[in-house]
């Protein structure tokens, strides 16, 4: 069972492609609000899931806008949900550095996205982005 828990529509980012380019009232055109909110019971269910049927077991994907932005919240879902639990992060990599390793160990996998080599993507997310990222890795 894979589950993708939005953490925040909030972005360190500007990308021009995202809307929240400086031009754009950035709350009309998201989804969901800029601050979530999470009922913390409703994620301790998620460890109650039958899951062996499936053999991939419980995988939570943390998303957003930005996910590293609420690494307390990413640390509480550490805590509630079981040890087996599989975790996965989608990041722009930018705070990657920031970030406490024991954190980023407990992720079995890290999706970074770029658009492209250092001249495209600094042109749509910001001067100095690329090197932001690949620096980390």
């Amino acid at each position: 069972m894979l589950f993708f828990l939005t953490l925040t529509q909030q972005c360190n980012l500007r990308c021009l492609y995202c809307g929240s380019s400086e031009d754009t009232d950035i709350e009309d055109l998201l989804p969901h609000p800029r601050n979530i909110t999470f009922d913390f019971e409703s994620i301790k269910k998620l460890a109650k899931i039958d899951t062996s049927k499936d053999p991939e077991g419980l995988i939570i994907c943390f998303y957003g806008g930005e996910p590293l932005l609420k690494k307390n919240l990413i640390e509480k879902t550490f805590q509630l949900l079981p040890k087996e639990t599989k975790y996965c992060l989608q990041t722009n990599g930018t705070l990657m550095k920031f970030i406490k390793p024991e954190l980023i160990n407990r992720m079995d996998t890290i999706l970074i996205s770029v658009d492209g080599d250092e001249k495209v993507t600094d042109a749509n997310r910001g001067k100095g982005t690329w090197k932001k990222v690949f620096v980390f890795i």
